[in-house]
């Protein structure tokens, strides 16, 4: 599947370039995050949850009758940031290790896309876009509660105001309904072993939400 077909899969790399004074942290007591949409519970001990800004990018499409390009709002939502919670503490510059959660819907005539289609298709796109991107290992594949996804594990080299920085990246994929879902886990590679090991954890222990029955 030809990586131009998921224009908007361009939100996916926004985590890699946040940085927590861009959003407003949210405070909460209970460290548990449910994820109705996916019917999912995420712990958060050792991360700062934070609401994510609402970004609408705008696709261009070329009207039959005009043949003028038309502006079509795409509004991929940004469920949660995660920042790491001992960097947001000490306060000091640089890069935040984070897990975000974005969903966005996938045109209709690729709605019944696969999860291999859809990995392949981010593959394609991020090797285009940044510098020695490399998947570090063959993507796993898995299932939470009763959903089957995929976890990635990816590096690669790109930008930031402190220079060029490599970064891995560890992203959990689910497609349900049309909807793609993708946890994204950042850090730098020279953070990777501490902080890559604490992304896969939190990914490690979501769980199923429970139901009202289980209870009694």
């Amino acid at each position: 599947m030809k990586s131009e077909r998921y224009h908007r899969i361009l939100l996916l790399l926004l985590s890699v370039q946040v940085s927590s004074n861009c959003y407003e942290n949210t405070p909460t007591v209970n460290k548990t995050l449910e994820i109705p949409e996916l019917g999912f519970v995420m712990n958060y001990d050792g991360w700062t949850y934070s609401t994510g800004l609402q970004i609408q990018f705008a696709e261009e499409k070329v009207s039959k009758k005009t043949k003028r390009p038309q502006k079509v709002k795409v509004e991929p939502k940004i469920l949660f940031y995660l920042f790491d919670e001992e960097q947001e503490k000490s306060g000091a510059p640089g890069f935040r290790t984070n897990i975000s959660l974005i969903s966005e819907q996938l045109p209709e005539k690729y709605s019944k896309a696969t999860l291999d289609d859809y990995v392949a298709s981010m593959g394609a796109l991020y090797s285009n876009l940044y510098k020695k991107f490399s998947i570090s290992a063959e993507p796993q594949k898995l299932e939470i509660a009763g959903q089957k996804g995929a976890l990635v594990e990816s590096n690669f080299l790109t930008e930031l105001p402190e220079g060029l920085t490599e970064i891995h990246n560890y992203q959990l994929i689910f497609l349900k309904e049309g909807q793609a879902y993708v946890f994204t886990g950042s850090t730098t590679e020279i953070e990777s072993d501490e902080k890559g090991s604490k992304i896969l954890a939190s990914f490690k222990g979501i769980t199923g939400m429970r139901s009202p029955t289980d209870s009694k």
